[in-house]
């Protein structure tokens, strides 16, 4: 019955009180994901030639680069043209906030502030563009309808805590939907949290990966069932699927997002593990160490283009991540695909009481939940033992004591009292083999639950 009323009632009635259009694009992506592929790129290749047009002409970035790179406005037509223009790093976004990187032409209402987790070890504050709402919700909409799951179903979302907002929480009820925030497990509140999805019998789990993983694994052991309709694992890595599978007695979905990109870019269908790209909200490449697309079948990074986003224009935004070019799918929809993202890390601080903590937990609680954003450029948690963890932070500037003492209070009560927090200020934390920076290095932890 609330299925229907969100349908047919909310949805349209928020529709026509804030004068927005997700209905209305999920409708039309539903229609035109099973087009041809060609179709579909030329729809992309339209939205991309438009975003180019307006970022050159508004945006000082990328006008500077342009001039630099002497491209005019008729040499950026097509995702080949893509490898002319630089890739867009997170210290780019960073040294270009907030004049140089916003489009001087749209309103300031229209910017929204927002940050990123920090989950890759780069904290980063950004501008949303309130007018990408809709598309961003469209998608997410779109990537539920694969798994089987339609507006108003019963839904729980499984990771860190999300901030208070009144209006937020009221349309959570009224659409059904549940957070259950954690930032730590251990055996206690994971087997809470097992109670609580049983208790609330949700059509839809959508969450950590990690946390959904180690829940699965308590549900098998107590021989307990929450039975959902689907799963959706997001955010870091999910080490297998068949545990999840069998705990829930479902169909584990993947979901790729990108806080920094607004909304859910891809995910599997029911009829395969690769992760179609919704090329109505971006393009997504996959490049090699020259940033030049690799071919199918290659591992390279991932690079990304908000088509959504006019007040701060993302184009070839490195993620960070990695993932493997293109893939085949029987479903019959046009979007194309990569696989399964690679290298979002694994591994956990542990505290003495078994308790762990992600890499995104623990960038979702400095940088979402506490205002350290603007702060740190760079940071990393080594643990050697289960009683001692350094936080060591590259500082945006002067590395002041009053800085140094909020980080160790909010980060000793993160941990709890029984592990000994140190902080440290240094000039660079050096990437790993492969280019990759961890952001936790553990003598002590498994890479999985």
């Amino acid at each position: 019955m609330r299925s229907a009323f969100v349908r047919r009632v909310l949805y349209p009635l928020q529709q026509t009180l804030q004068g927005r259009n997700f209905l209305g694009l999920l409708e039309e992506w539903s229609e035109i994901q099973y087009r041809p592929p060609d179709e579909l790129r030329e729809r992309q290749e339209e939205k991309l030639r438009s975003l180019f047009l307006h970022a050159r002409r508004h945006v000082p970035h990328y006008a500077e680069k342009c001039r630099f790179l002497g491209l005019g406005p008729d040499d950026i037509r097509g995702l080949d043209d893509l490898p002319k223009l630089p890739v867009l790093s997170r210290e780019d976004v960073r040294s270009n906030f907030p004049l140089r990187i916003t489009a001087d032409n749209v309103p300031r209402r229209r910017r929204v502030p927002d940050r990123t987790s920090g989950s890759t070890g780069e904290p980063l504050i950004f501008y949303r563009d309130k007018a990408a709402r809709d598309a961003a919700l469209a998608s997410f909409l779109l990537f539920d309808a694969w798994a089987g799951i339609r507006p108003g179903d019963r839904s729980v979302h499984v990771g860190a805590p999300q901030p208070f907002k009144l209006n937020s929480k009221l349309s959570a009820v009224l659409r059904g939907h549940t957070d259950l925030g954690v930032f730590s497990l251990d055996d206690g509140n994971t087997e809470a949290l097992l109670a609580k999805l049983v208790k609330i019998k949700p059509d839809l789990i959508e969450g950590y990966a990690s946390v959904l993983f180690r829940v699965a694994l308590a549900a098998l052991k107590r021989d307990v069932r929450p039975k959902p309709r689907a799963v959706i694992a997001t955010s870091d890595t999910l080490p297998a699927h068949e545990p999840v599978e069998d705990a829930f007695g479902c169909r584990v979905f993947n979901r790729y997002g990108n806080r920094e990109i607004c909304g859910a870019l891809a995910q599997n269908c029911p009829d395969g593990r690769g992760l179609h790209i919704n090329t109505e909200l971006c393009v997504l490449e996959v490049v090699d160490e020259h940033n030049l697309p690799v071919p199918a079948g290659r591992s390279g990074r991932v690079l990304v283009t908000d088509l959504a986003n006019r007040v701060m224009p993302l184009i070839r935004y490195d993620t960070g991540d990695r993932a493997a070019a293109g893939g085949t799918c029987s479903c019959g929809r046009g979007f194309p695909l990569v696989s399964a993202v690679e290298g979002r890390s694994t591994e956990f601080l542990i505290s003495p009481r078994g308790g762990r903590v992600s890499p995104v937990s623990l960038g979702h609680f400095l940088f979402v939940s506490r205002p350290y954003a603007g702060s740190v450029r760079v940071f990393q948690a080594e643990q050697r033992d289960a009683e001692r963890v350094v936080f060591r932070f590259v500082p945006m500037g002067r590395a002041s004591e009053s800085l140094k003492q909020d980080l160790l209070r909010d980060l000793q009560e993160f941990m709890g009292r029984d592990v000994e927090v140190r902080i440290e200020f240094v000039g660079d934390i050096p990437a790993g083999p492969g280019g990759k920076r961890s952001v936790i290095v553990s003598s002590i932890a498994p890479r999985f639950p």
